[in-house]
């Protein structure tokens, strides 16, 4: 990455993604780079204690989108904590993997892949998404 002079980045930055807590740590030392915590299971509810943990091996943390908004059978439930508790603790949040297939979208989004990454953008601070042209026609209106 040094040969590549991806630690000298003045204009783009470098997330460095892992799910391994001793990976990130490696990239402590390089400021320029932003470390990604990946984290692929779902969970309702988050700890201020896991919240600081997570504070000593990363700056973003890459959650599924359950995490951000509960669902059962396509129909959405409401709200997590998750959130609220990384933001609060000054993280970066992004979320994954949005999709534009009919079977990966809440009937709450109609069905609307639009809709569903309008309505995550407006609560995380990214998305992961397999299908970039759809977000970037939509972000480009």
């Amino acid at each position: 990455m040094s040969n590549a002079t991806f630690d000298k980045q003045a204009t783009q930055q470098v997330f460095i993604q892992s799910d391994d807590s001793s990976v990130l740590t490696k990239f402590k030392d390089i400021p320029s780079y932003k470390r990604v915590l990946l984290i692929e299971n779902i969970i309702d509810d988050i700890s201020v204690q896991t919240v600081e943990e997570i504070k000593k091996y990363a700056e973003v943390v890459n959650i599924p989108k359950l995490d951000v908004i509960k669902g059962s059978n396509s129909l959405l439930l409401g709200l997590t904590n998750v959130v609220k508790e990384l933001k609060g603790a000054n993280l970066t949040i992004f979320v994954h993997i949005l999709k534009n297939e009919y079977l990966s979208l809440a009937f709450d989004f109609w069905s609307d892949p639009n809709v569903e990454i309008a309505t995550y953008m407006e609560l995380v601070d990214g998305i992961v998404t397999e299908f970039p042209a759809t977000a970037y026609r939509l972000m480009s209106k």
